[in-house]
């Protein structure tokens, strides 16, 4: 029995963190790993860094990025299971791990 696992940083810094400049083109290459990466059956397990829910304001309350939705829509229709960490409480900082487990 073989299982294949790809571990990748997908490069989706939080909102507000970018380079305005240059651009960092989050959209475009979230696309791109969706379309070429994110294929059911082609892995059993992806293990996804710097995927970052969003900003957490409260305790109650995190702005959800529209990538990280997207990727996990998109996840999900693939046929992954989403493993994710908690959102990050107020008073110790203000990002989640970023960390993604589909399998």
């Amino acid at each position: 029995m073989s299982v294949s696992i790809l571990q990748y940083n997908v490069f989706q810094r939080p909102v507000f963190i970018d380079n305005p400049k240059e651009g960092d083109f989050k959209d475009e290459r979230l696309t791109v790993f969706i379309e070429e990466i994110l294929n059911p059956g082609k892995w059993d397990v992806l293990l996804l860094c710097e995927v970052f829910k969003g900003i957490t304001l409260t305790s109650l309350c995190c702005l959800r990025g529209k990538r990280f939705k997207k990727l996990v829509e998109a996840a999900v229709d693939a046929g992954y299971h989403c493993h994710h960490g908690p959102d990050a409480p107020f008073c110790r900082r203000f990002l989640d791990g970023g960390l993604v487990i589909l399998r």
